[in-house]
Order: C-alpha cells, then sequence, then structure tokens
C-alpha cells in the first residue's frame, strides 16, 4: 500500500483537485507528511512517510506506559520504567512489527489514540477529545477508541455512576459531532471515503 499512500501525499504536494481516487481513509497521515515536506528536510519523501510511522511508533510506546501505569497503579509513585514489562509486550504486537517502518496509517492512528486514552487516564478529559481528532482524521475506525472509553467509563465500579456524564461528556460530544459528519457524507457522497 505504501505506493497508494505516496500517490495521495504527491496528490496533496501537488495541489490537485478533489481526493484522490483511491484514498479509502481521511488525509491526516497525509497532511502531516506533505506538511513536513514544506520543512524541506533533508531525506526523499519516501524516507519522510516511513520516518513519520517510526517516530509515531516511539509516541505509542510512551503512551501506552503513560496509559498502564494510570490503569494499573493509578496512587503509584513508581517510576514508569514499572510499566517497561507489559510496553515491550504491547512493542511485540504484530500490527507494530511491520508498519512501524512503513508509509502507513495505522502506527501513527495507533499513536494518536493512545495518546487520548492516557489523558483520558489522567482525568484530561477535554484534551482527551481534542488527541482524539488526529486520531479519527487518520483513520476513521478510531471512532470505537472513545465510543470503548465510554463504555469503560460506564461499567467502572471504583468510580460514582452520578459522575459519569462530568467524566464522559467531551467523549460524548466528539461522539455526537462524529454520527454528524457520518450523517452529512452518507448523504452527499453516498460513502465513509474521500475517494471513490
Amino acid at each position: 500500500d505504501e505506493p497508494g499512500h505516496l500517490g495521495n501525499i504527491y496528490h496533496f504536494l501537488e495541489g490537485k483537485p478533489g481526493w484522490p481516487e483511491q484514498m479509502t481513509m481521511l488525509p491526516g497521515y497525509h497532511y502531516l507528511v506533505a506538511a513536513l515536506w514544506q520543512l524541506h528536510p533533508p531525506v526523499k519523501l519516501l524516507t519522510l512517510a516511513r520516518l513519520v510511522p517510526t517516530l509515531s511508533a516511539l509516541l505509542a510506546l510512551a503512551a501506552f506506559a503513560v496509559a498502564w501505569r494510570r490503569l494499573h497503579r493509578p496512587d503509584s509513585d513508581t517510576p514508569l520504567a514499572f510499566a517497561g514489562p507489559a510496553t515491550l509486550l504491547f512493542s511485540l504486537l504484530p500490527i507494530f512489527q511491520p508498519f512501524t517502518a512503513l508509509a502507513y496509517t495505522d502506527v501513527p492512528a495507533l499513536a494518536f489514540a493512545l495518546v487520548a486514552v492516557a489523558l483520558h487516564l489522567s482525568g484530561r478529559r477535554a484534551l482527551t477529545a481534542l488527541a482524539f481528532v488526529p486520531a479519527l482524521l487518520t483513520r476513521q475506525t478510531n471512532l470505537l477508541w472513545p465510543a470503548f472509553l465510554v463504555a469503560y467509563e460506564l461499567l467502572r465500579a471504583d468510580a460514582p455512576r452520578r459522575e459519569f456524564f462530568r467524566r464522559t461528556a467531551w467523549l460524548l460530544g466528539l461522539l455526537a459531532l462524529s454520527a454528524a459528519a457520518i450523517i452529512a457524507a452518507l448523504t452527499t457522497t453516498g460513502r465513509l471515503t474521500p475517494g471513490t
């Protein structure tokens, strides 16, 4: 799929009108690579397109470590190294192996989603919803993550039920805006992908 992603990036760099025909996802990753390319880095475009997922993998690992520690040791003063074994296990996840050094959207999308999860578990509710925006603009399927966090908050036994809406208001707002965008896309284009 690398040639397809590079074709999409070139489409935006060359200022072509409309969406690339083969674009099946929202262009968050492609816009990010195109924006970084405008800074004239001393690498080829393919290298930059591969470097973004590689650096995103490091961000994903750090966000996972923070989220794991917040979930399993919320009151501990233990350093993040305590999450080391779980983070190492997460780094061996099959989706990480081939895609961390290729021009794909999987790892950047996962990194943005894990940053949002870490923020949510840290109690930063508005920043959580804001962090989900690049995750959703990279892959539409990331919409499952805020829905998962709403379900998590609903089923929590360690938090008062009366605070559910306070804990999930920003996520519910994001889900409502996403639902409106989906309905608008379906009514105007009849599909959920930018390209055909």
